[in-house]
């Protein structure tokens, strides 16, 4: 699931997958017809505005086009990749038996129906909630026709993934739960009926709620034993927190901030079941932290109260903990973290005391850009001297570059020298995730190179830098620790000497 949030995207409220199909399938023109019907971008409807239920089914359609390009490639990669997958976990391959078909059968049916189910109670008290349960309906109603020929033809295999036929979603199955089901084999089509016979029922589950019959059976039946599973295995906040960052894409820091507030939650209420938290504990939460200044520990850092920006990030990861274990079906809602007016809880920052940060204005800099760093120093150690020696080292293209770019100090500090493209019709800088550190979001970017810059001398600094055999951009932008799992987050970067000079003694 982690690998599919970054392909989520939002059009006019409604929540869909987008991607770009991997140059080595459009290279192949005929693969790419057949699986891809030649367009670019593989997009898919979510068919849902809640956002913890799109991403749970991004992780399905994100194996649909794994499953497509493993295809398109080639029918062996297909089989190798299951048992590839097995092995990278190191566990063996599952034989298919009765119980793991029946289970299977049972776990689409719920997959089908579960989403109804929960728009069906939503839409009991919000209006919203209604209108979206009557769209999925008017939508279901139109694919019917490709929905039935998906399911009840044998054999039928769908070129567009939003219809997917039962073959294709047992062959992605059978990939990612590491089942002993190679392609062509009796086990492969045991699973398929399993998962058409699962669809189905769940089918007629959507159409018996939708119809006004047997609402109350389906509701009760599933309700209660979810409830019964989250009472068995009770569930708590701190379970909930340690299995959503394992199981999920974090970074190391993001990590450590879910484990620091989740102490401070125990600290103000106790490490309480889910099913026993209340919203006032969360309110309890903020309260506590609410008594706790921050700031005023080192010279220059003014003791002060903490933001309401900050708390919604503590709530945020509280919340989406509990979203987790939610989508996990390891407990049965509402989520009493969610939708917690913090701005009503906390008092806005004294903007006497904390100034909003903004940008330089053009006075600024042309004083900024008297200083010795760019005009002229002492010498190489006599920096913040006046002087003739003209720097051409970090100190002096960092800001510049910023300044021409807007790029942020992580992206500039990691930034390698492939990534600079001077040759090229249009220079560009070529923003990316690479060995030294992320980008936001994960977020690529093209960022031109402007004459400006290039009139100033920068060809030539990125000369130099090539002759001298490195890889990055500023070399001499040093790290103050250096591990892998350190330098690829933003914190090290800007806490290097040369940002730290430039903010606490060229600024100044």
């Amino acid at each position: 699931m982690a690998k599919a949030i970054r392909y989520v995207k939002s059009r006019a409220g409604v929540l869909y997958y987008e991607r770009r199909v991997p140059k080595s399938v459009t290279d192949n023109p005929d693969a790419f017809r057949a699986y891809f019907n030649s367009a670019p971008t593989f997009r898919c409807s979510l068919k849902t505005k809640s956002q913890s239920e799109a991403l749970r089914r991004a992780a399905a359609v994100s194996k649909k086009f794994d499953l497509l390009v493993a295809a398109a490639l080639g029918s062996d990669a297909v089989q190798s990749t299951s048992s590839d997958s097995a092995k990278r976990s190191k566990m063996p391959l599952t034989d298919v038996s009765p119980d793991l078909l029946s289970e299977i059968s049972e776990e689409f049916s719920l997959n089908t129906i579960g989403p109804w189910q929960h728009q069906f109670i939503l839409s009991q008290q919000d209006t919203r909630a209604r209108e979206e349960l009557a769209r999925m309906a008017n939508e279901r109603e139109l694919d019917a026709e490709k929905w039935s020929e998906s399911l009840a033809e044998p054999g039928f295999r769908s070129t567009n993934p939003k219809f997917e036929a039962p073959i294709q979603t047992a062959e992605a199955y059978a990939m990612h739960k590491g089942i002993n089901a190679p392609q062509g084999s009796a086990a492969l089509s045991l699973l398929a009926v399993a998962i058409r016979e699962g669809t189905l029922a769940g089918e007629a589950a959507v159409d018996d709620l939708l119809s006004g019959h047997s609402r109350l059976p389906i509701l009760l039946k599933t309700t209660r034993a979810n409830r019964s599973t989250s009472a068995e295995r009770g569930l708590t906040l701190r379970d909930a927190v340690e299995q959503y960052t394992s199981e999920r894409s974090l970074n190391p820091k993001t990590k450590r901030e879910a484990f620091s507030y989740l102490a401070i939650f125990e600290e103000a209420v106790g490490n309480k079941r889910l099913s026993d938290i209340e919203r006032r504990d969360f309110h309890s939460f903020i309260e506590f932290i609410k008594q706790k200044p921050i700031g005023g520990k080192s010279q220059g850092s003014i003791e002060r109260e903490i933001s309401p920006r900050t708390v919604k990030k503590k709530m945020s990861l509280m919340s989406s903990a509990i979203e987790h274990a939610i989508s996990k079906d390891r407990f049965i809602g509402p989520n009493p973290a969610k939708n917690i007016k913090v701005d009503n809880l906390i008092n806005q920052q004294d903007k006497a005391i904390m100034p909003a940060k903004r940008p330089f204005n053009v006075g600024e800099l042309n004083l900024l850009f008297q200083h010795s760093w760019f005009s002229g120093c002492a010498s190489e150690s006599q920096d913040l001297l006046a002087g003739r020696v003209r720097l051409s080292d970090s100190r002096f293209w960092v800001p510049i570059v910023a300044l021409f770019t807007g790029c942020r100090a992580a992206e500039l500090g990691g930034l390698m020298l492939n990534e600079v493209h001077l040759e090229d019709a249009h220079p560009h800088i070529h923003v990316r995730d690479n060995v030294y550190r992320t980008t936001k979001k994960g977020y690529a970017r093209f960022v031109p190179i402007l004459d400006g810059l290039r009139a100033i001398g920068f060809d030539e600094y990125v000369s130099r830098v090539r002759a001298k055999g490195a890889d990055r951009l500023f070399p001499d932008w040093v790290l103050p620790k250096s591990t892998k799992e350190y330098e690829k987050r933003d914190t090290p970067w800007s806490n290097a000497k040369i940002i730290r000079a430039f903010n606490r003694t060229v600024i100044q």
